[in-house]
């Protein structure tokens, strides 16, 4: 078989099924040495599925063949499924006898795309007894830094924290979290609450100098329903990430009281915290980002952009003082007068649940004096029904956005008083 033609038995194969090219070919042949060539070119041509290969063969493979050890290293995809714990765990336990093949063979799963892998390789790891080590971990994933250069992670989907989660009751993962949550913390995309929540879980008493700095957006950010963690992290990830935070943990400091929180909520793009006197919006997405704000009808608010690096805004904060909702019915009436307004301010409203005279974003303020004082000339049906819109992201200038505008007419015109 070693002086066979390549080409010759290539074409010849292409007849066969696959079944039959592993049972007759590569089974009789792949512990024969003389036949090692024909093994590898099977291998390299794809002309059986690597997933066929069960782990006796592999391992046998791997021991006996340095050539196709690396070509298992370069195509572990395609040999271990998202679930095949007990090839990778064969696999490992050969690859233990040499570090360096060991070390090489983890790595190329725990830099996989697929966190399943990646998650399949941490059990195989802590089942074998194996301690979770940084020269694993923290290396391989982490950011690195070369002289003033930083380094984005091998991974940008999944940080390092996505794989350790899944096993957050196992002792190695606890004291490697407990160990390295600082490193984790300053590397991590769009989990760096979740890490610090975690430590406090694993060891609640724990004196940190990082978790004290956070310590007032954590005690917000554990109160929010797990649902929506995920994203409200990855948008105080990108804050922090662009060193905008400190700004915001001032004011959270001084605005809000942990013992007087009287409103939280969150939905799929905010969440909002609050106390009897202010309430703060966070939001990973808004209709407009630059939407008209000096008008009566809507509750004041103080409006802060984060920009990333590039430019784009990644989050608003928005600072409300706090109304509360009152027993006074806003009624489809008043909703109408109100958009009466609106319109004759030049302003379009493109709220789905205004439009249709849903009373749910519209608060009372609780007087008018303010406004007086500073001479705004109000409408009398708002001086006695001083309603106001908390939620103004949906705001146009009117002739900024024609389609918004006809909408809105719409709801004005088909109005049944």
């Amino acid at each position: 078989m070693e002086n066979y033609n390549q080409k010759a038995l290539f074409e010849e194969l292409k007849q066969y099924q696959e079944n039959e090219i592993y049972n007759d070919y590569f089974l009789p042949n792949y512990k024969n040495s003389h036949n090692i060539k024909m093994i590898r070119w099977l291998l390299e041509n794809g002309l059986i599925s690597f997933q066929r290969i069960d782990a006796s063969i592999l391992t046998y493979l791997w021991e006996n063949d340095s050539w196709i050890k690396n070509f298992i290293l370069n195509n572990i995809d395609q040999f271990i499924l998202d679930n095949d714990y007990n090839k990778l765990s064969a696999l490992i336990t050969t690859s233990m006898k040499c570090k360096e093949d060991f070390l090489q063979l983890c790595k190329c799963m725990l830099k996989n795309e697929t966190i399943t892998k990646r998650i399949l390789c941490m059990d195989v790891l802590l089942d074998l007894g194996f301690p979770i080590s940084e020269q694993l971990i923290i290396e391989p994933l982490c950011k690195k830094t070369e002289g003033n250069q930083q380094l984005e992670p091998e991974m940008e989907k999944n940080s390092v924290y996505e794989i350790l989660e899944y096993r957050l009751d196992d002792p190695d993962i606890q004291e490697f979290l407990l160990t390295h949550y600082e490193k984790l913390f300053a590397s991590s995309i769009q989990e760096k609450m979740q890490i610090l929540s975690s430590v406090i879980d694993i060891s609640p008493d724990i004196d940190s100098d990082l978790i004290k700095k956070y310590q007032v957006v954590l005690s917000y950010y554990r109160q929010i329903p797990s649902e929506n963690q995920k994203w409200v992290d990855e948008i105080l990830s990108k804050i922090i990430e662009v060193g905008k935070e400190d700004q915001l943990l001032e004011q959270m400091k001084e605005r809000l009281k942990k013992d007087n929180l009287v409103l939280k909520d969150s939905g799929s793009y905010s969440v909002v915290l609050g106390t009897t006197e202010w309430v703060l919006k966070i939001s990973k997405e808004r209709i407009t980002w630059n939407c008209p704000r000096e008008s009566f009808l809507f509750n004041s608010s103080e409006f802060q952009q984060i920009i990333d690096r590039n430019g784009i805004p990644i989050a608003g904060i928005d600072w409300q003082p706090y109304l509360p909702i009152i027993d006074r019915q806003i009624s489809k009436q008043l909703i109408y007068k109100y958009l009466i307004e609106l319109r004759n301010q030049n302003l379009t409203l493109t709220d789905s649940t205004a439009l249709a005279y849903n009373n749910s974003n519209f608060r009372y303020l609780k007087d008018v004096e303010h406004l007086e004082k500073q001479g705004v000339s109000l409408p009398e049906w708002f001086k006695k029904d001083p309603i106001v819109l908390i939620d103004i992201d949906a705001i146009y200038t009117r002739g900024e956005n024609i389609e918004a505008d006809q909408k809105m007419d719409e709801a004005i015109s088909n109005f049944k008083k």
